[in-house]
């Protein structure tokens, strides 16, 4: 079920409770053991044993990868993580559990919605970071404030355009 952060232990859960959605996908469809509610599943992935999800800086996509690959260590063994990443900057994998570091495909770009609908079609979870930035006006480059994450449930592409549905652990709903 999709849940929602409110509850949580702290304001940025937003990694945690995507993850746990995703999770749940999984659990729901057969592919993970059932194991707890998605609001269980998100408070022992953000813990300090996982996630290490922070009061005041939230989830680093470093700490999702170690965290979720843990999770997965611990109930679900022998499922084999993938994470493939897209993003503006180079995915530093000197920062991943050593195991991890041949399992995560990254490449520098822009994400794109052909990605998004290929892994969904495939049965893969995705999730998106939202950064959030300022502009420094003495220099005239982009300051990264902070970011937030959703699940994405959903996508349609077709003549009209796309549509991709997420959903929003800030507010609890799609």
């Amino acid at each position: 079920s999709d849940i929602s952060q409110k509850g949580m232990p702290n304001s940025n859960y937003c990694a945690p409770c995507a993850v746990a959605n995703l999770l749940s996908q999984f659990e729901h469809r057969g592919k993970l053991p059932a194991r707890s509610t998605s609001e269980q599943l998100a408070l022992r992935l953000g813990d300090s044993d996982h996630m290490e999800t922070l009061d005041r800086n939230g989830t680093n996509r470093f700490r999702l990868v170690n965290g979720l690959h843990r999770w997965l260590d611990e109930n679900a063994p022998g499922k084999k993580l993938q994470v493939e990443y897209t993003g503006l900057r180079l995915y530093d994998k000197s920062k991943l559990d050593p195991s991890l570091r041949e399992n995560v495909i990254a490449q520098i770009g822009t994400p794109r919605v052909e990605h998004i609908a290929r892994a969904l079609s495939q049965g893969k979870g995705v999730a998106i970071l939202f950064g959030s930035y300022r502009v420094d006006t003495a220099t005239g480059t982009l300051i990264r404030l902070g970011g937030h994450y959703v699940a994405v449930v959903g996508i349609e592409i077709n003549a009209n355009g796309t549509t991709v549905v997420l959903h929003d652990s800030n507010d609890g709903l799609t």
